[in-house]
């Protein structure tokens, strides 16, 4: 894993810990939109491990996530594909995860067979079950379905056998459907503003800029990486429920709607409409069939040593959405 990846990890984090605990909120808003006929058929995954079986459609958006990487490693810098499915079992919320590895020069269908998980000539896979984790010997399959590079999804099937020490997993009749690639998306819009100033657009982010929800109640997340200069990454979110087009949010302490832009270093600058910044964000577009949204926005403040962030002519141009 890069330092960058590490670093957006890290704000994305931060960005979101203060968004959790917030209520439903009715915004102001200029027109009617009716969002109480929205269906969700992406995302879905599933597999069966002997005699259980994990369903995504049996979970909670909140106890289950699923998302996929297109990136550069290695030396040769080398595309690959990463898919990670995951849901929370039980009571205590046992982890299930498999994640699926495979080299990809470019986007492409077709079957990809199963080494072991430190081959990297083949696609490899990985399972965690609570403490113990699974590595996949040579035999199985991965099969690439459909690549949707307009959209950033991503489907197929899959199966393997996996080792723990002693310990074996065969997994069959695994699948996944429209999982959203999260981190080398294609086509996913672009957004720009100024920071005291000066231009920041994700244009050039390794992070796409993206809008997900967290919970069944469909609390939405904006997260968008900007500028990188080195190490350092500006971050702007936002935390929206039930976000509709012709709606605006006043960005301004109360906990139902949610604003903030970060900058990672030392010391890390900050500010957030839960701790003084103030700010508004208008949705022009929300589109519940190509799963895109525009708007406006900004938000001013202090942060913690003392120095005014001011973020303005905040422009969101057709940037993709999704549930993970």
């Amino acid at each position: 894993m890069s330092l960058k990846y590490s670093l957006h990890s890290f704000i994305l984090l931060f960005l979101l810990a203060a968004l959790f605990g917030c209520k439903q909120s009715t915004a102001p808003s200029t027109k009617t939109t009716d969002s109480t006929t929205v269906t969700h058929k992406s995302g879905e995954f599933g597999w069966v491990n002997g005699s259980s079986s994990i369903d995504r459609k049996d979970y909670s958006y909140a106890t289950s996530s699923a998302s996929a990487a297109y990136t550069n490693f290695g030396p040769n810098s080398t595309h690959q594909l990463d898919i990670t499915l995951t849901v929370y079992i039980g009571a205590k919320g046992i982890e299930n995860t498999v994640e699926l590895v495979m080299p990809m020069l470019t986007p492409k269908l077709g079957k990809i067979s199963v080494g072991a998980s430190t081959d990297l000539t083949n696609g490899s896979i990985t399972m965690k079950i609570d403490t113990a984790h699974y590595r996949s010997i040579a035999g199985g399959t991965i099969e690439i379905t459909k690549f949707d590079t307009l959209n950033s999804t991503v489907s197929g099937t899959f199966s393997f056998d996996a080792k723990d020490g002693n310990n074996q997993v065969h997994v069959t009749s695994g699948f996944f459907t429209d999982i959203p690639i999260y981190y080398g998306a294609f086509h996913p819009g672009l957004v720009t503003a100024t920071v005291n100033g000066v231009p920041f657009t994700s244009q050039f982010a390794q992070v796409a800029p993206s809008f997900w929800t967290v919970d069944s109640a469909y609390t939405m997340v904006m997260s968008i990486d900007g500028d990188n200069n080195g190490d350092v990454i500006k971050s702007i979110a936002f935390g929206i429920e039930m976000p509709m087009a012709g709606y605006y949010y006043d960005l301004n302490g109360d906990a139902r709607w949610y604003g903030s832009f970060v900058q990672s270093g030392t010391p890390v600058i900050s500010i957030n409409s839960m701790s003084g910044a103030v700010g508004r964000l208008t949705i022009t577009n929300f589109d519940w069939v190509t799963h895109r949204i525009s708007g406006t926005f900004y938000l001013a403040g202090y942060d913690k040593n003392g120095d005014y962030i001011d973020v303005e002519n905040g422009e969101i141009d057709n940037v993709q959405w999704f549930m993970l």
